[in-house]
């Protein structure tokens, strides 16, 4: 058993709880928090679920960040050190051909004073309309007003209150998503039936971690390629570019997959022992 096992089991044994419980809780495999207890870095399907189980396990056990942070960076270095080769690609990429953009020509004297006329008489008619108004507003009470004048003597007459805004009629349409994606990109959709953790790449590139809330729906798009770990299998609904994919897999079930335009698979199933118990 290693050095941080030792301190989750004596953190959890001191609340008095259950390795089972707190997998319903955390909705984190038992067997996975069995292993981190024992030590067993080699049950998880990959150093990411072993480093991303520690943090939940501390915080659900109040053990402070020092006592596993230094786990948690030699881990990441360990894969860092023997990290595999990319998956190679099956599909090659789109290139397209910008035409570029066409200027316009040039503006000769005459056009640009003919601009400069118009700017002119522009700022002549606002000149000449501000003028007007501070006339008629600093005309003396009691005295006739000219012709010219008299337009805007409706501006200090009462006008009619509006009627009150009638409340809106509550709408039993819900408006489509818009779930096509750009010609040339992947597309997924996560939507939670219960909580379940994601981690999505686009390539080397983080596109997004968290845990996701019962009915709580999160779209991924990337031009290339997509890459998620997803903690509880049987949680989450997934549309690949639009379509439904079945069940990948079992509640608390962890797994990989990758997305690509025109496919996608499971590239990391969980270990056996977690299947045999689902």
């Amino acid at each position: 058993m290693s050095r941080l096992g030792q301190k989750f089991r004596a953190a959890r044994e001191a609340k008095g709880w259950t390795v089972e419980q707190i997998a319903r809780d955390t909705r984190i495999s038992a067997v996975y928090l069995q292993a981190l207890e024992d030590g067993n870095e080699s049950a998880f399907p990959a150093p990411i679920f072993y480093r991303s189980f520690i943090r939940q396990y501390a915080q659900v056990l109040d053990v402070p960040e020092t006592e596993y942070q230094q786990e948690v960076e030699r881990s990441a270095a360990d894969e860092q050190l023997h990290a595999p080769p990319l998956l190679p690609t099956h599909f090659s990429a789109k290139r397209y051909d910008v035409p570029p953009m066409p200027t316009g020509p040039r503006l000769s004297r005459e056009e640009v004073r003919r601009w400069a006329l118009r700017l002119a008489g522009l700022a002549l008619v606002v000149v000449g309309c501000s003028g007007v108004y501070e006339a008629w507003r600093k005309w003396p009470a009691g005295q006739t007003m000219p012709g010219w004048l008299k337009w805007s003597s409706n501006a200090n007459s009462p006008q009619p209150k509006p009627a009150p805004p009638q409340p809106e009629q509550a709408s039993s349409v819900t408006p489509a998503s818009n779930e096509n994606p750009a010609e040339g990109e992947v597309q997924v959709t996560l939507q939670a039936k219960e909580l379940t953790w994601v981690e999505a790449f686009s390539g080397s590139r983080r596109i997004y971690i968290g845990l996701l809330q019962p009915g709580e729906t999160k779209t991924l798009e990337s031009a290339d390629r997509i890459r998620i770990h997803i903690g509880n299998a049987g949680g989450i609904e997934i549309r690949h570019n639009g379509k439904s994919i079945p069940q990948p897999g079992s509640r608390g079930q962890v797994l990989t997959m990758d997305f690509t335009l025109s496919d996608h698979a499971i590239i990391r199933p969980p270990p056996k022992a977690d299947a045999d118990k689902s």
